[in-house]
């Protein structure tokens, strides 16, 4: 016998809008909230990623599974960590990544476009703003590197025509509004997980910071970025607080740092039953309040 969840707000929309936030490899612990949600039968409308959370919004935009994206991603990062990691002697050593061929060669590789339903958030460090990757009328390698290229560790992104990049005439027509062509910087910048790109509430998946030290062990430049990570960890939280009026999960694991990129398929498959544990709590108590609209049927489905 199906079961029914019940919805007392008969005035919700027909859909939820999905915000995955920023957190590098803690990114995966998206995918054991995108289970959580699609057990529950959630039905999405928009997904807004931002820095990692639009590498994953991409991907699920796109058509594939969170259990697919699971080796994928697991997959993806082993390789970035093979081309920049090891060639890093210390932190400050591994700078100015170039993500752009990074991301245009998974762009072709996995087949993916960008969707109508995707959005993802990036900044503009020349006018100090937020700017929003929407629609479909752009390239997606181009809206993820820019997402994802964090300040000083990765190159900023130049969003014009080649001949004007960098230029000063092309940064002062852009300070003054005059033009669209600028630099573009990982969307954390502005916020780590914002719901301000949302039309109403939205399901927030907030990576966070790493808490506490990691259980497997590390390279030595990722054990010392999880260093500063932690002590930094109650700056964030004072200065990047969460938005009130959304329904927000702390799907982050705790010992898992930002730039942990060398971790094990076994750390991957431990942040996406956090990503879930920590999600199915706060969904059933959305959905039971009626504040989260479910698929029309049954939340589970018949068994033949």
């Amino acid at each position: 016998m199906s079961r029914r969840i019940p919805q007392r707000n008969r005035q919700l929309p027909s859909e939820i809008e999905l915000v995955l936030g920023g957190g590098g490899i803690r990114g995966i612990c998206h995918l054991g909230v995108l289970k959580a949600i699609e057990e529950r039968r959630i039905n999405l409308g928009k997904i807004t990623g931002v820095s990692i959370g639009s590498a994953v919004a991409a991907l699920y935009c796109n058509g594939y599974t969170p259990d697919e994206l699971t080796g994928i991603l697991h997959q993806e990062f082993q390789a970035f960590y093979q081309q920049n990691y090891l060639k890093a002697k210390s932190i400050w050593s591994f700078a100015f990544v170039n993500l752009l061929p990074f991301f245009q060669q998974m762009v072709q590789k996995y087949n993916c476009s960008a969707k109508p339903n995707l959005q993802m958030v990036t900044y503009d460090p020349i006018r100090m703003k937020p700017l929003l990757f929407t629609g479909t009328g752009y390239d997606l390698a181009v809206g993820l590197a820019a997402s994802c290229a964090i300040p000083v560790l990765m190159q900023p992104v130049w969003l014009g025509p080649m001949r004007t990049i960098g230029s000063f005439r092309a940064v002062l027509r852009r300070l003054r509004g005059r033009s669209e062509d600028t630099y573009l910087v990982d969307g954390g910048i502005y916020h780590p997980a914002p719901g301000s790109f949302a039309k109403g509430p939205a399901i927030i998946s907030r990576l966070g910071t790493a808490r506490t030290m990691p259980v497997e062990k590390l390279s030595k430049l990722e054990y010392v970025s999880q260093v500063i990570e932690v002590v930094a960890t109650r700056f964030f939280r004072r200065h990047l607080p969460e938005e009130k009026g959304h329904i927000t999960i702390r799907s982050g694991k705790p010992d898992v740092g930002t730039l942990a990129f060398g971790g094990s398929r076994k750390m991957a498959g431990e942040m996406v039953a956090y990503g879930y544990w920590a999600a199915c709590p706060v969904l059933d108590r959305a959905i039971a309040s009626g504040m989260v609209p479910i698929k029309a049927g049954t939340l589970e489905q018949d068994a033949g």
